[in-house]
C-alpha cells in the first residue's frame, strides 16, 4: 500500500479501481513467475484442524523460489526489469504505464522500494537459499495459525536440503517484522524515505530483512551423511 500512496489506507482498497488494478498486476506477476521458476505450497478449506489439506477455497499460500531457481541475489533486479521496463517481454506495472493515474511520486516510491529490496537481498542472501516471495492468508482465515504453519514448513524443507541445508530468506514491512522474528532473525532494517512530503502523505516505510539459518546440528548431520556415503564400500 505504501507504494500506491495514502489513498490505499484512506478507504477500502476495493473502492479504488486503480489500486485494485495495481494489486491484480502484482498478484499476476508473482504467481506467473512462481509457476514458471518456483513452487507453491498452501492450505485449503475443509482440511480439518488448521484448515489445511482440504479441497475447498485456498485459505493460505506461500510462493517460493527454491535454491538456484533464479540466480541467488538476482531476484529483485529481475523484478525491476520486469515491472519497470518490461525488458523480459512481460507487461509493465500500471504505475509505470500510467503514472498520472497514481500520482507524481508513485514511480519514485516503486523504484525506492525495489532498490531497498535489492540491497537487502544481495547483502544477506547471496548464497543458495529458499526465498519466500509471498506469504499470504485470506482475511477470513487469519488468526488460525496458517501463515506460521506454512512458514515452519518452509523452514523444515530448508533443513532437509541436500547435500547441505540452506538458509531461508524473506523481506517484510511494518509490524510483520516482529511477527516473523518468532522464527527468523532480523539481519537488517531500513527506512525507505517517501519522496512525497505533501500533507496527508505516508511517512517512511520500515523494512526488514529476515534470515533463517538451519541449526548447526542439521548441517553437521548432513555432513556426516555425506561422509558415510563416501566411505561406504562400493559393490
Amino acid at each position: 500500500g505504501w507504494v500506491l500512496g495514502p489513498e490505499t489506507g484512506a478507504s477500502p482498497p476495493s473502492s479504488s479501481e486503480k489500486i485494485v488494478d495495481a494489486i491484480k498486476y502484482r498478484v499476476k506477476m508473482f504467481t506467473k513467475s512462481t509457476f514458471l521458476w518456483g513452487c507453491v505450497i498452501g492450505c485449503r478449506e475443509g482440511g480439518g484442524e488448521g484448515g489445511g489439506g482440504g479441497r475447498g477455497q485456498l485459505s493460505a499460500v506461500a510462493l517460493l523460489f527454491p535454491p538456484g531457481a533464479i540466480s541467488n541475489g538476482d531476484v529483485i533486479p529481475w523484478y525491476k526489469q520486469l515491472w519497470l521496463d518490461a525488458s523480459l517481454g512481460w507487461e509493465k506495472s500500471p504505475i509505470v504505464v500510467n503514472p498520472q493515474r497514481y500520482g507524481e511520486h508513485a514511480v519514485a516510491r516503486e523504484k525506492a522500494f525495489l532498490t531497498a529490496l535489492e540491497s537487502f537481498h544481495s547483502k544477506h542472501a547471496a548464497v543458495p537459499h529458499w526465498y519466500v516471495n509471498v506469504l499470504a492468508v485470506h482475511p477470513d482465515h487469519q488468526g488460525k495459525g496458517l501463515g506460521s504453519s506454512l512458514l515452519t514448513t518452509v523452514l523444515a524443507m530448508s533443513c532437509l536440503a541436500q547435500p547441505l541445508p540452506v538458509p531461508v530468506y524473506l523481506e517484510c514491512f511494518g509490524s510483520k517484522g516482529q511477527y516473523y522474528s518468532n522464527w527468523m532473525e532480523i539481519v537488517s532494517e531500513v527506512e525507505i524515505a517517501n519522496p512525497d512530503q505533501g500533507s496527508g502523505s505516508d511517512g517512511p516505510l520500515k523494512g526488514y530483512a529476515m534470515l533463517f539459518t538451519p541449526p548447526a546440528r542439521d548441517r553437521a548431520r548432513a555432513g556426516e551423511a555425506d561422509t558415510q556415503s563416501a566411505e561406504a564400500p562400493k559393490s
